[in-house]
């Protein structure tokens, strides 16, 4: 990769990971009772709910969880 394309996936990362407490907004929604239906909806919350208590600071879906290798790499790629 390009450094102009590392940047590009760093500034990416940084931009779109999810914070826990944006986590739990979203899974209290309506719209994710909508996306996910109630019971989904009530895990995911429960679920953030409980990495926060545990000290998240992120949400650790898949997604995320790439976001936060690549902002935790950072230094060693750029």
């Amino acid at each position: 990769m390009t450094h102009t394309q590392l940047t590009q996936l760093v500034s990416v990362a940084e931009q779109n990971i999810a914070l826990i407490d944006e986590t739990i907004g979203f899974a209290g929604s309506k719209l994710a009772t909508q996306i996910l239906g109630e019971e989904g909806a009530a895990n995911l919350l429960q679920h953030a709910k409980d990495i926060k208590a545990q000290g998240a600071e992120f949400c650790d879906c898949p997604g995320c969880v790439a976001a936060k290798n690549i902002i935790d790499l950072k230094a060693e790629i750029m």
